[in-house]
């Protein structure tokens, strides 16, 4: 059991700390977040995330130049493209629903939700720049490592991993 809390404790201080020259990435900027993205499944996730406010098994995000995001999700999974993610998310309701993306000065990504003025994600976002495994989880370059801060220390409670769809 201590030997799972250890690898936890590494993976999750990996995925904050990727900024540091020893790290296999480091914070994302605005162009490299800007695409179409699928999430990894994380090994064991459920010992890694604290909280998973988006139970959906696969999910897809729009990053857009004008700091529009959207997203959906499905329990069954449907292999996307480029094309087929911008026409879905191109629909009158996933294109009204799309929520608002910037860069704080800290590095974070703060994320908010236009019909609600209290909403508020703050995420760390790492671009990995060489391939590596994290544990039993293989990042290639260009993969992108989130991780949502909200913890009572302000640490991080979900981790996810997305890779650029084409």
């Amino acid at each position: 059991m201590k030997k799972k809390k250890v690898l936890v404790s590494l993976l999750a201080a990996l995925f904050i700390s990727l900024a540091a020259d020893a790290q296999p990435g480091r914070f994302a900027g605005k162009q490299e977040l800007v695409g179409y993205w699928e999430m990894i499944p994380i090994p064991n996730a459920e010992k890694i995330n604290k909280v998973n406010p988006w139970p959906a098994a696969y999910q897809w995000f729009g990053f857009y130049d004008d700091g529009s995001l959207a997203t959906m999700g499905s329990s069954d999974y449907t292999p996307m493209t480029a094309k087929s993610l911008e026409e879905a998310f191109s629909t009158p309701t996933l294109k009204a629903g799309r929520f608002k993306y910037t860069f704080a000065p800290s590095g974070l990504v703060l994320v908010t939700a236009p019909d609600s003025s209290d909403y508020e994600e703050a995420w760390g976002v790492n671009v990995i720049t060489e391939e590596t495994k994290l544990g039993e989880m293989e990042v290639k370059p260009g993969d992108l490592l989130m991780t949502l801060a909200g913890g009572e220390d302000g640490g991080p409670v979900y981790f996810r991993h997305l890779r650029r769809v084409r």
